[in-house]
Formats: structure tokens, sequence, C-alpha cells
């Protein structure tokens, strides 16, 4: 009877080892749903077509729309990944795109070349949003935080985007967007 019963517990710790192995291997695998990345995928590049076009035809509102909600996914992302695995580097990466998102809320603000200050002020806030983007992206392609690549991509290309602007509002004096 002892006997038996030891070879049962060893059985269930057994079980639950493997069930244990196998959801965790599902996990890490199967991070995002294919269905809802694909959606989150089209969503995110149709948000970074509106900041390229707001950026090409230097209309303000389209930008900073673009932007903004192109920073809610990243928030949303990086709270179902620490809900999944309770690592603070995704609370930090929200926080950090959760400031993005307020400094690009798209309103009417009517200031360009002539107001000196808000017109430098706007030129590091273009250069920090290059910034977080960029290594953002550099994080999601080097290091496995549960994040498909292709969001790596799409934070290179918005990079990209403020990259271009920042570039043409040191080059072009007199920058008005509309």
């Amino acid at each position: 009877m002892h006997k038996k019963s030891k070879m049962l517990c060893y059985e269930l710790k057994m079980d639950h080892s493997l069930l244990k192995l196998i959801v965790n291997c599902t996990i890490k695998q199967l991070i995002m749903y294919p269905a809802f990345e694909i959606l989150a995928t089209l969503v995110a590049c149709t948000f970074v077509s509106i900041t390229a076009y707001g950026a090409l035809t230097e209309q303000r509102s389209l930008f900073t729309l673009g932007l903004c909600f192109f920073s809610v996914i990243p928030v949303a992302g990086e709270l179902y990944n620490y809900s999944m695995d309770n690592n603070t580097l995704h609370l930090a990466l929200a926080l950090t795109f959760l400031t993005q998102i307020i400094i690009t809320l798209p309103f009417k603000a009517n200031y360009g070349s002539s107001n000196a200050s808000a017109f430098a002020l706007s030129k590091k806030i273009g250069i920090a949003i290059l910034v977080t983007n960029l290594l953002h992206g550099c994080l999601i392609l080097s290091k496995e935080i549960g994040v498909p690549h292709q969001f790596g991509y799409l934070h290179f290309a918005v990079a990209l985007i403020m990259a271009w602007t920042v570039v043409k509002t040191y080059i072009t004096p007199n920058v008005r967007w509309k």
C-alpha cells in the first residue's frame, strides 16, 4: 500500500510539472493571440500612416493624432505583458508611453517659429519622442520581452518620421504647420 501511494504521488507530481512546463512554454511562445496581433498591427500601421501623412503635409492635428493614438498601443501591450509576468520593466515602458500620449494630445496650439520658447520646446519634444521610439524599437528587436517584432519596426518607422520632422525644422527657417 505504501509503495502504491508513493507511486501515485510521484505520478501526480510529474503530471503537475509537465502541465506547468506546457503552460509556461505556451505562454512564452504564444504571447498574443494571432487575431489580436494582426488587428493591433493593422491599427498601428494605420496610426503610423496618419502620422506620416500629417508630417508630409505639415498638418499638426493629424501628425499629433497619429502619434497619440499610436502611443496607446504600447501602453495596452505593456500592461498586458505586465499582467502576464509581473516584470516592472513593462510598467516603466507603459508609463513612458503614457507620458508620450499626454505630450502628443492633439489640440489646436497656434505657435510657430515666431514664439521662440514654444518652438524650442517643440523641437526638444520631437527629439524625446524620436529617442523613445528608437530605443523601444531596439529593445523589442534585441531582447525577448514578449512583443512581436513587427511592433519594433513600427517604432522605427515613427522614429524615422520624427527624425524627418526634427531635421526639417532645423533646416527650414520659419516652419508653419497648419
